[in-house]
């Protein structure tokens, strides 16, 4: 298993062996890698993801993840979760290995979004793909509990959005009642 230069392309390949799911040997090569470093970090991150050794990054779980996905929902529905996955989740972990995000991470990320300014709701439909995501790592892979076990949420946040959508409701209907003449107040 180690990176050969190939003399057709002048690029990097790799060849190596692995154990599927299964528990079947093959053998096979990868081929187009510019550095021979590129391709030796390639194999590591492959054999990781099929140990399910959770030292992989974050980033590359990911691809796990969504591979699970595609073959049991809808097209749009995975469609939606990269959407928000790469553009609110990845950025922040991407680079991290799984065994080695935190609560603390994750609640300084989740300061991050709060400091964005976003609404409520779509906190919670972000922090709820990072949960599916560790649900799924735990569930299927593995995972300790350590690092999803303190349920980090937003729910302090949405309940005091809740309080304030309702008074607004009830604003305007006083206003609307009034308006009519229908006011007791």
């Amino acid at each position: 298993m180690k990176a050969e230069k190939d003399l057709k392309t002048g690029k990097w390949l790799i060849q190596y062996r692995y154990t599927d799911w299964q528990g079947n040997r093959k053998k096979s090569t990868k081929r187009g890698f510019n550095t021979k470093r590129e391709a030796e970090e390639w194999l590591r991150q492959f054999l990781l993801s099929q140990s399910c050794d959770f030292n992989m990054k974050f980033s590359n779980f990911i691809d796990l993840y969504f591979k699970d996905c595609e073959a049991r929902l809808k097209r749009n529905m995975v469609l939606n979760k990269k959407y928000i996955v790469d553009l609110k989740i990845l950025p922040y972990f991407g680079n991290k290995k799984m065994n080695e995000i935190t609560p603390a991470n994750i609640r300084e990320w989740q300061n991050i979004l709060i400091g964005k300014g976003y609404e409520p709701t779509y906190l919670k439909t972000i922090n709820n793909q990072l949960t599916a995501i560790f649900n799924h790592a735990m569930n299927l892979y593995g995972l300790q509990e350590s690092v999803w076990s303190q349920k980090l949420h937003f729910l302090p946040l949405l309940k005091k959005y809740s309080i304030i959508v309702r008074h607004k409701s009830c604003s305007i209907q006083n206003a609307l009642e009034k308006d009519k003449g229908l006011c007791y107040n």
